[in-house]
């Protein structure tokens, strides 16, 4: 694989490389944890650790710049093992903008993605990416993309330079699915709208409302009007329109007037006419909410028909209109397949009236002859009128295919599965080359295990078999995007997805019959899974699942158990049953296994259970967050969002590897580790895998 390092640096991970290395961690306050330093050679030995990092296509000299004032240790670059993933930055997204060669996308958690028309049907290397969370608006201008981001800075969606930092500070009142843009630029100056309200519709006394100006100068901002903006829009013909909670204003030469009193969901074109579509509610959809299309006839607004009429009672938080080969649509909030067409006169409600497949519902525009789509769907749709094109990060990438690992397993040949919230998946194999997969139509990897010496990886929907021929469905098994346990002693496969405040659901899934036993999900909606068999629904949220070894059970961990786990015994015809077992801490979130005991962490404690009883083995963990636990070899590995604490499993003494005096954040969310076959020596070779928000760290270990 052909290593590339023109690229804006992610920063975390070298981060983690930077803190294990060295710094200096706490210890605990129980009289079991001691200030030694456990293999305190091994972690702090820069040739131990590899960071796979991704580069994005900005000024090469970042690195340097990063590197020079990161930390006052020595840092040898050739250790940092560099990738390329010059993929989309996220898979869903929330806006689209063009220039008359270029597409970009902007995602509010992720940053923005910019890939010119001549590369579509062969993008993987030619992203542009800017990385910064926060996107808020994208606006097109001289053949550019600016990006205003919710710090107030605007920024070149291709070279991520800030061009300005002192605009108003993002929106916060997003009440519906569907984000708007607020951002237009005309002749140099940038306007912008922002919408900071509380939940009862009162403004925000610390946060900008209202309209905003930035003189083509870059050298002052002012606030043109005070009214919170939902939209902006920029027409063909440079007149900048805005919806407000006070109206829509319409700007006459230098100012701006109120041309109506309606509610603008969104201002567009449509046959060279102007037209808004307007709503009975600003800032918080109510039960029976009602849109209708108006027409701008030089002089006010006219109304021309309601939208939704078509719908019946059926609630609608959010529309988006645009046309296509002569023909108004509308996508709305809660519908991929349908849409609603404009006759001249009133609308029709039609399934798949452009082609047979989705609608993105955040944004949709018109260029370059095609139709782009973004929101509620896996990264960028592409209609052409004949052919349609989804371009996600799996297809577009090199290397790492996401920033955002949550999920590791080690195979049986010693390869690294690496599971994302993307529709695919990586192998980083044990000479260090990555693979990707991609598996369509799904949106997140919620597991990877080994069973009957096939792999599986298991989707939000469905659980597929995968070897490096490629990926098959193998069963439908939904688990909500969230994360499964397998149990390979029973051959069982446990869903357990939590759903918003309500209770959880627990599903069980035999990997030979197929049979699945299931509870009811939040709210007892019916069938969440299409089961064998119904068990009575525990009223929990669940953490973790584990097997207990040699007792044909498992532990289920609780977030609200009051010092008890369930404990589910396995029975023939499955007529188990769930009973509830004291634990000595108010709760666990992870569980691990040897042999013969399981691990339990919770917020500042590590228990274990064998022979049937709780023990305690450090009551005075650092941690109070914990992410995950892995135990090896007389250790336990609990990771946080910002430090490393390995723990002895038989004294209890404890060390503690923080990355807080680093000027980079990065979070770690997974941890694994792999034997490594190292023949003539006499210790134990491993490999710690870390899964963060910004990417995988591994250190190579001797364990005693």
């Amino acid at each position: 694989m052909t290593c590339k390092t023109t690229v804006c640096i992610m920063a975390a991970w070298l981060g983690l490389f930077l803190g294990l290395a060295g710094c200096d961690g706490g210890s605990g306050g129980s009289a079991l944890v001691s200030n030694e330093k456990l293999l305190e050679s091994e972690f702090s030995d820069p040739g131990n650790w590899t960071a796979y990092e991704t580069y994005d296509q900005v000024a090469g000299a970042t690195v340097a710049a990063f590197t020079a004032v990161s930390s006052t240790r020595a840092l040898n670059r050739e250790n940092i093992v560099t990738f390329t993933a010059n993929g989309l930055v996220a898979e869903v997204f929330d806006y689209l903008a063009a220039t008359s060669d270029s597409i970009a996308m902007g995602r509010l958690e992720h940053g923005i993605s910019v890939l010119k028309f001549e590369d579509l049907d062969a993008p993987k290397g030619m992203v542009f990416n800017c990385r910064q969370v926060g996107v808020e608006s994208l606006a097109d201008y001289q053949e550019r993309i600016y990006a205003w981001f919710a710090d107030g800075s605007i920024v070149d969606a291709v070279t991520c330079e800030t061009i300005y930092s002192d605009a108003p500070l993002g929106t916060r009142s997003i009440h519906t699915g569907t984000l708007k843009n607020r951002m237009v630029i005309q002749d140099g100056n940038i306007y912008i709208g922002t919408n900071n309200l509380e939940d009862d519709g009162s403004l925000i006394s610390d946060r900008d409302n209202g309209l905003y100006k930035i003189d083509a100068a870059l050298s002052q901002t002012i606030q043109l009007f005070d009214h919170p903006v939902w939209c902006l829009y920029r027409d063909s013909v440079d007149t900048i329109w805005a919806g407000t909670r006070d109206g829509i204003y319409r700007k006459d030469g230098s100012d701006f007037t109120k041309v109506h009193g309606g509610y603008a969901e969104q201002i567009f074109e449509f046959n060279s006419q102007t037209y808004a579509l307007i709503k009975d509610f600003f800032h918080k959809p109510g039960d029976d909410t009602d849109f209708d299309l108006y027409q701008w006839d030089g002089d006010t607004f006219q109304y021309v028909c309601e939208v939704n009429a078509v719908l019946g009672n059926l609630t609608v938080e959010a529309m988006y209109a645009f046309g296509w080969e002569g023909t108004l649509y509308i996508a709305r909030h809660g519908s991929m397949t349908d849409l609603l067409v404009f006759d001249g006169s009133s609308f029709s409600n039609v399934h798949n009236a452009i082609y047979d497949q989705f609608i993105g519902q955040h944004s949709v525009l018109v260029a370059d002859g095609k139709l782009f789509s973004v929101g509620n769907l896996t990264g960028l749709n592409i209609w052409d009128g004949v052919d349609y094109t989804q371009l996600n990060t799996v297809n577009t990438a090199e290397g790492l295919l996401s920033n955002d690992i949550q999920v590791l397993h080690v195979d049986g040949e010693g390869s690294l599965w690496i599971g994302s919230p993307t529709s695919g998946f990586n192998i980083l194999d044990p000479e260090d080359n990555f693979e990707s997969y991609e598996i369509a139509g799904e949106y997140r990897i919620g597991g990877i295990f080994e069973h009957g010496g096939m792999t599986y990886v298991q989707g939000a929907v469905s659980l597929y078999e995968a070897d490096l021929a490629g990926v098959q469905s193998y069963v439908s098994f939904s688990s909500n995007g969230e994360r499964v346990y397998y149990d390979a002693s029973q051959g069982r496969l446990w869903a357990f997805p939590n759903f918003g405040p309500g209770n959880g659901a627990l599903a069980m899934l035999d990997m030979d019959t197929l049979e699945i036993w299931g509870t009811t999900g939040f709210d007892d909606r019916a069938d969440y899974w299409q089961r064998d068999y119904e068990w009575d629904k525990p009223p929990y949220h669940f953490n973790d699942i584990v097997a207990v070894p040699d007792q044909g059970a498992v532990l289920i961990a609780l977030e609200n158990g009051d010092g008890k786990v369930l404990k589910y015994e396995y029975q023939e015809n499955h007529t188990g049953t769930f009973t509830k077992v004291d634990i000595p801490v108010a709760s666990i979130r992870y569980f691990d296994t040897t042999n013969k005991a399981v691990f339990g962490v919770g917020p500042g404690s590590l228990v274990k259970y064998a022979g049937e009883a709780w023990s305690l083995v450090n009551g005075a963990l650092a941690s109070e967050e914990p992410v995950g636990l892995v135990v090896k070899n007389n250790y336990g590995f609990i990771a946080d969002c910002d430090s490393l604490e390995v723990v002895h499993l038989i004294t209890g003494k404890t060390s503690v590897w923080g990355f807080e005096e680093l000027p980079i954040k990065g979070t770690l969310q997974t941890v694994a580790i792999r034997t490594k076959s190292d023949p003539g020596i006499t210790t134990k070779a491993f490999a710690l895998y870390f899964g963060t928000d910004a990417g995988l760290v591994i250190c190579n270990l001797n364990l005693l």
